[in-house]
């Protein structure tokens, strides 16, 4: 079996907190689509997008697969999803973003949420 991962995106600054929470938010994602999108070995395909607003400093991430789609799974932990939703709900409500999952037959999910103030080096004195 075998999974291809892509990404697409662009750089950003995001302050550690919310940086460290976001890659616990790509690999939570990224773990349930390995779990359920894809049994019985089947191969498949994910994909990362993320682009900015470097202006208003908000982040816009797109997550999916090309697995087995909804079968009858709950899109939400409220209507009764795993584990893994919740953690991915909590995740995103501690970054303060807004979650949408896609209509259409695949799990595919969007975020957005406010990058922090801009981040400044330190110049040396």
């Amino acid at each position: 079996m075998s999974w291809r991962i892509s990404w697409e995106g662009e750089d950003a600054e995001i302050e550690g907190d919310k940086a460290v929470d976001l890659g616990l938010l790509i690999n939570e994602l990224v773990m349930n689509s390995l779990k359920h999108a894809f049994p019985g070995g089947r191969t498949g395909s994910i994909f990362i997008e993320m682009r900015h607003d470097d202006e208003a400093r908000i982040l816009y991430m797109r997550l999916g697969d090309d697995g087995i789609g909804k079968t009858g799974g709950a899109a939400t932990s409220d209507a009764g999803g795993g584990q893994g939703l919740k953690i991915i709900e909590a995740i995103a409500r501690h970054l303060g973003a807004k979650m949408e999952q896609e209509e259409g037959p695949a799990f595919v999910y969007r975020f957005h949420f406010a990058l922090g103030p801009r981040l400044r080096p330190k110049l040396p004195r």
